[in-house]
């Protein structure tokens, strides 16, 4: 699978299509909002998969080659700075606040408000992933100063947004219903 661009093609004719039905549910509208938003985390989440598995491999060899690794740092930050908290549309900063846009717009039914903040941790998953692979490479190649310097700020930034909308979990979820904000807690973390 994995053909992103073909995803955003047949996104867009979906949508181009549901434009011109007669009836139409806010519940349908929103996930048509949100499909572009969902094919870049599914996508950013590809490409970390990907490079986690890389890191993966180059730390299991008995001395790993530190030139190797030094590309798959850069290789991580072009990662991050493009999927995963870049200004492009369609990395995963971007998909939560358009989420979140989308979210206002929505029904305010729980069911799809649910949907589509789970989607939202779901990208925040995929962030946090992401600097934990940064940690093992910044660990293993003994990095410090300006080349670990990013990772703080992106820490902060990740956690501030990861506690922001574990809140807003606890908001929309019905009294005594803490079992999903348990899960979710437990793997932001």
């Amino acid at each position: 699978m994995r053909n992103y661009d073909r995803a955003r093609t047949s996104a867009l004719l979906a949508k181009s299509q549901f434009e011109t039905m007669d009836l139409s549910f806010p519940r349908d509208e929103a996930l048509m909002s949100a499909l572009d938003d969902l094919i870049s985390i599914d996508e950013a989440n590809a490409a970390r998969s990907d490079l986690s598995a890389s890191i993966d491999n180059w730390l299991e060899r008995p001395t790993p080659d530190s030139l190797e690794g030094k590309q798959l740092y850069q290789e991580l930050l072009s990662l991050y700075f493009t999927k995963i908290d870049g200004a492009s549309p369609q990395s995963i900063s971007s998909a939560i606040r358009h989420l979140d846009e989308v979210r206002q717009e929505a029904d305010s039914r729980g069911d799809i408000q649910l949907y589509l903040l789970q989607s939202q941790l779901a990208g925040l998953k995929t962030w946090t992933s992401t600097l934990r692979d940064a940690d093992r490479l910044i660990r293993t190649l003994n990095f410090r100063g300006a080349e670990a310097a990013w990772r703080e700020v992106a820490e902060n930034k990740y956690l501030q947004t990861r506690d922001s909308y574990l809140d807003q979990l606890e908001q929309l979820l019905p009294a005594g219903e803490q079992q999903l904000l348990s899960f979710w807690r437990r793997i932001l973390n």
